[in-house]
């Protein structure tokens, strides 16, 4: 699905239902990533699509072992969040995640 297919509600949420299944069952985070960029070409606010780039980005940040520098993940992600809880202070996925980076990087 194309950007120029993405044009309403319904195909926000197919737009999502192709980028979840790009990450979680295909594990083609690159993939996956555009597709949720596409969403928030559209929908610059979308939070959901921000924290689904914030997995795409630790998943691909994870050495083939799961190991994960802590400082590259935070360099990485903490913008992310940021992003996120300016638009909604109170969203629970991004406070989480930002709490786990945070212990993470000490």
């Amino acid at each position: 699905m194309s950007i120029e297919q993405v044009t309403n509600p319904a195909s926000i949420e197919d737009a999502f239902q192709e980028a979840d299944a790009l990450l979680f069952k295909e594990r083609k985070f690159d993939e996956a990533q555009q597709r949720y960029q596409e969403i928030l070409q559209l929908e610059p606010a979308n939070i959901d699509a921000m924290n689904s780039i914030a997995y795409c980005v630790k998943f691909k940040t994870q050495a083939a072992d799961g190991s994960v520098d802590p400082m590259v993940l935070f360099q990485q992600l903490h913008p992310i969040y940021l992003e996120v809880l300016k638009i909604d202070r109170e969203d629970v996925e991004a406070n989480f995640n930002m709490g786990l980076l945070y212990l993470q990087h000490k």
